[in-house]
């Protein structure tokens, strides 16, 4: 499982990679970047984190003190400390309490160490790309069965940048969210890794054939 669309892997990034293989899912949060986010709660009690000193520089507090707290910052943090996706857990784990019944055509929602979801989600038998807010992107699908591979990163990619005004330089994607091996921009064609970094030197359209990388099929060639 990769946690950030990154080539380097940062220390909180690293954490969870390591808490994730002992079977746990709890721990500290991470920010969108893979740093570890200055903010932390557990369980009511909140504290102010530097990850430099590895220290507790605030705290701790009652949760409901959040917004008080020297390291809250209103443009990243929620009152509720919760991100969206974490919301969705707790109320997904929750539902049909009364008659405890889980509905299981409804999955469990799976959230990335920052809070917010991960970039595969699953419905109804398939598995789909979906954006940081949990909305489907485009129409890249596929069984979950055939979905090992399948790590979206190129989806997110042509969202962001389409969201930003660049929707005329969007990465090519395959179906299972992975980047063609070959991209194009403007005249120029080129090669690119699994982080959708481009490799080896730029060629034009009309030579992409001579591409190290170039196939008639960049999708079956994965």
């Amino acid at each position: 499982m990769q946690l950030y669309n990154s080539l380097y892997l940062t220390e909180c990034s690293l954490y969870w990679q390591d808490t994730l293989k002992k079977g746990l899912n709890l721990g500290m949060r991470c920010l969108p970047n893979g740093n570890f986010d200055s903010l932390q709660c557990i369980d009511t009690y909140c504290f102010c984190y530097n990850d430099t000193t590895d220290a507790v520089t605030y705290g701790p507090v009652s949760k409901s003190m959040i917004k008080f707290m020297p390291c809250y910052n209103k443009n990243i943090h929620f009152e509720s400390y919760n991100n969206p996706c974490h919301n969705a857990q707790e109320a997904w784990d929750v539902q049909g309490g009364d008659a405890d019944i889980i509905i299981a055509e409804v999955p469990r929602p799976v959230c990335s160490p920052d809070g917010y979801y991960a970039a595969v989600q699953y419905s109804a038998g398939k598995a789909y790309c979906a954006d940081r807010n949990g909305n489907r992107i485009e129409d890249y699908e596929l069984p979950i069965h055939e979905a090992g591979n399948m790590n979206c990163h190129c989806p997110r990619r042509r969202k962001m940048m389409e969201e930003n005004g660049y929707g005329a330089s969007k990465p090519k994607c395959c179906s299972d969210g992975q980047y063609y091996p070959w991209q194009t921009r403007g005249p120029h064609s080129y090669c690119v890794d699994d982080n959708g970094n481009q490799y080896g030197k730029t060629a034009t359209i009309t030579n992409m054939e001579d591409l190290p990388c170039y196939t008639k099929t960049p999708c079956s060639a994965k």
